[in-house]
Formats: structure tokens, sequence, C-alpha cells
């Protein structure tokens, strides 16, 4: 899939310089007679090098980014890693409130570790911050 996305942006490429090309030519160029017909080549082959170019960049960035799931140990770190919903602390429990100051989720258990009365602002955590 890399290579059509280099292909596209190399023939987009190309195609745009072809078509400046001709455009030049056909506004500035040695000749008795400038036709019309000849610019909107010029500007056709122009847009559709444009096209090409502009599908390139639109295909890399689609592309997926390799994934990292078949490594070893990871099913150690995914028991102790963060999940949303949980407290950030301990990383074990339900959060039952949210620290507006620190922005960070807190069960019940660590509210006493974490509870600074003179900073902190709780909100339950079924409510979303305003």
């Amino acid at each position: 899939m890399k290579k059509i996305n280099v292909a596209l942006m190399v023939l987009g490429s190309l195609t745009l310089f072809l078509g400046l090309c001709l455009l030049l030519n056909s506004l500035y160029g040695k000749g008795a007679h400038k036709d019309v017909g000849d610019i909107a080549v010029g500007g056709m082959v122009f847009s559709f090098g444009c096209l090409l170019l502009s599908g390139g960049f639109y295909l890399s960035t689609r592309t997926p980014a390799p994934s990292t799931a078949g490594t070893k140990g990871t099913s150690a770190v995914a028991s102790k890693k963060f999940k949303v919903g949980n407290c950030a602390l301990c990383k074990l429990e339900a959060a039952v409130v949210r620290c507006m100051t620190h922005a960070v989720p807190v069960c019940s258990n660590c509210l006493m570790k974490h509870d600074n009365g003179k900073n902190c602002e709780y909100l339950p955590n079924m409510r979303k911050g305003i």
C-alpha cells in the first residue's frame, strides 16, 4: 500500500509539472497564434496533477500504523494500565469523584490520600466539568 501512495505522489508531481509546462507554453510560447484550447488543456492537466498528488497524500495519511499487539510482556503491563473510569492513583477500582484541580479521577479508597481541602475541587464522576 505504501508503494501506491508514493507512486501516486510521483505521478501527480510529474503530471503537475507537465500541466504547468503546457500552460506556460500556451501563454508565453513562441507562436503566431495563441489558442484558448491550449490554455484549457494545460489547465486541465495541471488540475489532474493536483488531484493525483492530493490523492497520494490522502492515502498515505489513511494507512493504519503498525500495531504492537503481538509483543511479549504485554499481559503484565495491561493489568496495571490505566483504564477510562478507573482511579488514576491505584488503577484498580472505579473512580467515584474527579479532582478538577489536578484533572484526575479518584476512587473512594484513594480519596483520603489525595484529599487537599485548600486546593482540590471534586465533582461526582457522573457529571462532566463545565
